[in-house]
């Protein structure tokens, strides 16, 4: 999953922000199991280094690449990283789901990607202070529905 400066207002790094600079309740996924929902977060622009990246190594028209962050981490500690970023605390609620087809982790094994070279311009957690920076400078972004 993909996060970053001028995210969609409806996806859950901008409502977990939203809802922590509010001091509102988060609600975090689970399964049925009680597996809160994992993800391998990614940023934007990392992306598009990733995109660069491939281009520049395939050898072959039509290789299967597969882009993702680098580890995989639920989206309770994800919240809790953008927590710290805005130095608040994180007030948080377990739900389960109950959506059909609900899955605790999409995830792909971006092995080939980090296999070859690429590395990480910025971890996971420095990524996040730059998007809640961003969005910290642009408050209207976070008032978008």
């Amino acid at each position: 999953n993909s996060f970053g400066e001028r995210c969609q207002a409806n996806r859950f790094p901008v409502l977990a922000l939203r809802h922590i600079l509010g001091g509102q309740e988060l609600t975090v996924h689970q399964d049925a199991q009680g597996r809160i929902a994992r993800r391998r977060w990614f940023h934007a622009a990392d992306i598009a280094s990733h995109t660069r990246f491939i281009l520049q190594k395939q050898q072959q028209g039509f290789e299967s690449w597969n882009s993702a962050g680098s580890r995989s981490i639920d989206n309770l500690e994800f919240a809790d990283m953008i927590a710290a970023a805005v130095d608040r605390p994180l007030h948080y609620r377990l739900h389960q789901s109950e959506r059909p087809g609900h899955t605790a982790c999409y995830s792909i094994t971006p092995q080939k990607l980090y296999d070859l070279g690429w590395q990480e311009p910025f971890d996971l957690a420095q990524r996040i202070e730059q998007m809640v920076s961003w969005y910290l400078d642009n408050p209207l972004w976070l008032e978008r529905t």
